[in-house]
C-alpha cells in the first residue's frame, strides 16, 4: 500500500502542474519528450480489479500530469480505484492500481527488456487496416501536427474563455483512456507494451470544432531477422479534460 507521504508527493506534484498549466512554461514541460509506455504488467494488475460477478468492470484509465523535480511526470490509475479514493485515500497502492510514468525522448528504451537496438530498426505498418483502429496516415497527421503546431495550440488554450460551447477553458489538467483500448491492444499476442504519444487532432465539443491534444496509443514488435519494428495497430479514443469535463467520473487525486 502506497505511506501517505508518497500519495502526498504525488498529490503536490499534480498540484504544481495545475498551478502552471496556463503560464508560458507549461509548453516546455508538455514538448520535454514524446510519450510513456504502458507495460502488460500494469495492464493485468489493472485487469484482474475487475469483478465480473459484481458487475465492475473499469471503464478508463486516468492520466493526470504531473511535475516531479522539474520533470513532467505520469500518475495512472484506474476508474474504479479513483473513484474509491473519494471516500477511501489509503486505497492507492503504488505499482498496483497506481502507475508513476517517466514522459521519454526516446521510446526504443522499451526493446531493451529483450534486445538492445544496435541500429535504428526499419519501421513497418499493417497492410489492412482494422477497422477499430486509426490508419497509420491518420496517426502521423496527428503526431506531426503537435510536433509543428504545439505552440499555436497552447496559445489557444491559454486564451480560452469559459463559454457555452466551452465551459471549462485553459489548458489540460488530466487525461482518460478508455480501457477499453489497452484490452484491444494487448490482445495482440506479443505485444508486452503500449506506446502513447502527445498528437492534435479535431474534436467536436457542443457543436464547435476544436483542436485537442490527445494520447494515440500504438502496439508494436520487433523482428530481428529483418531488423524491423512493425507497429500493428492505432487507438485514439483518449480525452483531455479539460476542454472535456472533469465532472463525468471521479477524479480524486487532485
Amino acid at each position: 500500500m502506497a505511506t501517505n507521504k508518497e500519495i502526498l508527493k504525488i498529490r503536490e506534484g499534480i498540484y504544481k502542474w495545475d498551478q502552471i498549466r496556463n503560464t508560458d512554461l507549461a509548453l516546455n514541460f508538455l514538448t520535454s519528450g514524446i510519450g510513456f509506455s504502458i507495460d502488460k504488467d500494469s495492464y493485468e494488475s489493472w485487469k484482474s480489479l475487475e469483478d465480473s460477478v459484481n458487475g465492475e468492470t473499469i471503464k478508463n484509465i486516468h492520466v493526470y500530469i504531473g511535475v516531479m523535480e522539474f520533470e513532467t511526470t505520469f500518475f495512472l490509475v484506474d476508474s474504479l480505484t479513483d473513484a474509491r479514493g473519494k471516500t477511501d485515500p489509503e486505497v492507492y497502492i503504488l505499482n498496483r492500481n497506481l502507475f508513476t510514468k517517466g514522459f521519454t525522448k526516446n521510446m526504443s528504451y522499451g526493446f531493451s527488456v529483450n534486445q538492445k537496438l544496435k541500429k535504428v530498426p526499419n519501421i513497418l505498418f499493417p497492410e489492412v487496416s482494422d477497422p477499430r483502429a486509426i490508419t497509420e496516415k491518420e496517426a502521423l497527421e496527428r503526431l506531426l501536427k503537435w510536433m509543428l503546431y504545439s505552440d499555436v495550440w497552447f496559445e489557444s488554450r491559454q486564451k480560452s474563455k469559459p463559454s457555452g460551447e466551452e465551459p471549462f477553458p485553459g489548458v489540460l489538467k488530466c487525461m482518460t483512456i478508455p480501457f477499453s483500448d489497452l484490452d484491444y491492444l494487448f490482445s495482440d499476442a506479443g505485444t508486452e507494451e503500449v506506446y502513447a504519444f502527445f498528437a492534435l487532432r479535431e474534436a467536436d465539443l457542443h457543436g464547435k470544432p476544436l483542436d485537442v491534444l490527445e494520447l494515440i496509443l500504438c502496439n508494436q514488435t520487433f523482428n530481428s531477422e529483418g531488423y524491423a519494428v512493425s507497429v500493428k495497430h492505432f487507438a485514439d479514443v483518449t480525452r483531455p479534460r479539460p476542454p472535456f469535463s472533469l465532472t463525468d467520473g471521479d477524479f480524486n487525486l487532485f
